[in-house]
């Protein structure tokens, strides 16, 4: 089983809304506009992953692995509040952990993971000038998710 709930804690919360208040689908944003938006995010996010996976990689036991996670809790925490769209919800607390030599190595596999493709997508978003060109970049990295099977 994969640690989802690592990765989400590893990642940003970058969702539009299914729907507008009024039962109609969101307009997607300008590019510029999401660009603008999301280049800060991500260059800011770089630190806390990197310091949260310099935490895990030094943790000895479940005290300090739980102080790890609390690293990207808090600041998806920060980034939820600054994003606000009128969402009430805060993310859920991350679970206590026990600390085992094999959930340390998994976890550190994951953060190196979510690292990496945080810096390919903002490579990408950075050259990118279009929803196009970032599909393709997106694409060219191995970054896009294949579709469910129905």
């Amino acid at each position: 089983m994969r640690y989802a709930i690592y990765a989400l804690l590893l990642t940003l919360p970058i969702n539009l809304p299914a729907q507008t208040a009024n039962g109609q689908p969101p307009q997607i944003p300008e590019f510029a506009d999401v660009k603008m938006r999301m280049l800060p995010m991500m260059t800011d996010s770089l630190g806390p992953m990197t310091q949260t996976r310099d935490c895990i990689a030094a943790s000895q036991n479940s005290d300090q692995l739980n102080g790890c996670i609390s690293i990207m809790a808090d600041y998806q925490k920060k980034m939820m509040a600054s994003m606000d769209r009128g969402h009430t919800t805060p993310p859920p607390e991350p679970p206590k952990l026990e600390w085992s030599e094999e959930l340390k190595t998994r976890m550190l596999t994951d953060i190196d993971l979510s690292i990496k493709n945080t810096l390919s997508t903002k490579s990408c978003l950075e050259m990118s000038t279009s929803h196009e060109q970032m599909t393709q970049c997106m694409e060219a990295a191995g970054l896009t998710r294949k579709p469910a099977k129905q």
